[in-house]
């Protein structure tokens, strides 16, 4: 797999069918509601696959080989959690499915996935969703493109193919101007661009994440990194969490 030569090339593109997204869209949600959520990994199992498929990084098709035994019980779990714990875990559920996606992810061309992985830690993706909240509510909505803007960053950073990481190459004004076109065709269209929606953000997503163009730059710093150079909060904060030079 030369993915040094393909690295020059550039091409980062979807190929899905905005109708087949949207199929899968509808039964995810007729099935979580009959099924109270359990059935919700089987019809993402296809769903990665074919997203998968039809998703060319640096020039190369990208391959899922997950099973459903590699997340159900896991999946079952938190599951369970959240709904004992009123929704609050619930956060987690999507960080979960996302660790499991990257982790059986490759390069078409590769045999195995043994370094595929994600190195964000869930605690950091919960206060990322606290924050988002905080940030929606004091704008009014108007930061929701910044929240995507900056999931996308961080996600991408911390997330491997291959032994290869990532990095999503789109800046905070496209983003917003992103998110301006999609209001612009929901309203002149009566909606009915939703249809396209999953379509339109899975191409946008595709076209700016690529392999890192320098596999040694420092990676975005989480939000228990920052908070451990408190000298204060970084006694109630697990060593484990954070990466910083000791005292």
């Amino acid at each position: 797999m030369n993915i040094e030569k393909n690295q020059e090339i550039k091409i980062n593109y979807f190929t899905g069918n905005a109708l087949i997204l949207t199929i899968f869209k509808i039964v995810k949600m007729i099935l979580n509601t009959f099924t109270l959520g359990i059935a919700f990994p089987f019809i993402d199992l296809f769903e990665q696959k074919y997203v998968c498929k039809n998703t060319y990084l640096n020039g190369i098709r990208l391959k899922f080989v997950g099973n459903i035994g590699s997340i159900f019980f896991v999946y079952l779990k938190w599951l369970f959690l959240s709904y004992i714990t009123l929704g609050l875990l619930s956060f987690n559920l999507s960080f979960m499915i996302y660790k499991w996606h990257l982790k059986y992810t490759i390069f078409e061309t590769s045999n195995d996935n043994t370094d595929s992985k994600f190195l964000g830690y869930g605690i950091d993706n919960f206060f990322n969703k606290v924050i988002a909240i905080i940030v929606i509510f004091f704008t009014f909505g108007l930061g929701i493109p910044f929240i995507y803007y900056r999931h996308y960053k961080w996600e991408k950073t911390h997330s491997y193919i291959n032994g290869l990481r990532l990095e999503f190459s789109g800046n905070l004004k496209e983003v917003y101007f992103l998110f301006i076109k999609i209001l612009f065709f929901l309203i002149i269209t009566f909606g009915l661009f939703s249809l396209f929606l999953d379509k339109y953000l899975q191409s946008y997503l595709c076209s700016h994440q690529q392999i890192a163009t320098n596999q040694e730059v420092s990676q975005v710093k989480s939000v228990l990194e920052i908070l451990a150079k408190n000298k204060f909060l970084k006694k109630f904060i697990p060593k484990k969490y954070y990466k910083i030079d000791p005292d």
